[in-house]
């Protein structure tokens, strides 16, 4: 498979491609400027390192990274999995690593790995995901009440409040009922 740098940097994130041979040490090929960006490092900081591991995974993540990469290799096939990285100033970026892996003929296995930083997104999701915990605590003890329909599930939801207002008008209106009949 032919290695294209002008296609390749043209495309988003990083793009790297290693080789595999037998009893030898994986080989960083080719990498793109994306690599670069994503990583922190400049081209001559990669290359003196012989990086072949060009945006290393944070230890609590490398296992579930390493394992999706042995994968990929083992079983000749395309794997996706996420990731968390540090630039070497520190700074924490969420990966999405996309890896195909080709096996040719001369006992050799290129690895395509394709890394996006998907930073953002996970910051986007986990902010929603605080300002739901925080509705979610204020629904639940506001003495208000408050009803909300689950389109997906076709359920009304309502709070404690809206639960226990409910219930006292029930039974308010048995009362009434009853003392109707008790009247009479």
């Amino acid at each position: 498979t032919e290695i294209n740098p002008e296609l390749f940097n043209m495309m988003p994130g990083g793009i790297a491609v290693y080789v595999i041979k037998p009893n030898e040490a994986v080989k960083l090929i080719y990498f793109n400027d994306g690599v670069c960006e994503i990583s922190g490092s400049t081209r001559e900081e990669i290359i003196a390192g012989c990086a072949t591991d060009v945006c290393r995974a944070i230890d609590e993540d490398a296992v579930k990274t390493l394992s999706a990469v042995k994968e990929a290799i083992s079983k000749s096939k395309r794997v996706n999995t996420c990731y968390r990285t540090a630039t070497k100033e520190g700074q924490l970026k969420y990966i999405q690593l996309s890896i195909n892996v080709r096996v040719l003929g001369n006992d050799e296995t290129r690895v395509y790995a394709i890394y996006n930083d998907i930073t953002e997104q996970k910051e986007t999701e986990m902010a929603l995901r605080d300002q739901q915990d925080k509705l979610r605590i204020a629904t639940e003890n506001a003495d208000i009440s408050f009803w909300t329909y689950d389109y997906a599930s076709r359920a009304i939801i309502t709070t404690a409040s809206s639960k226990k207002m409910h219930s006292d008008v029930e039974r308010n209106k048995k009362k009434k009922e009853s003392s109707c009949v008790s009247n009479a």
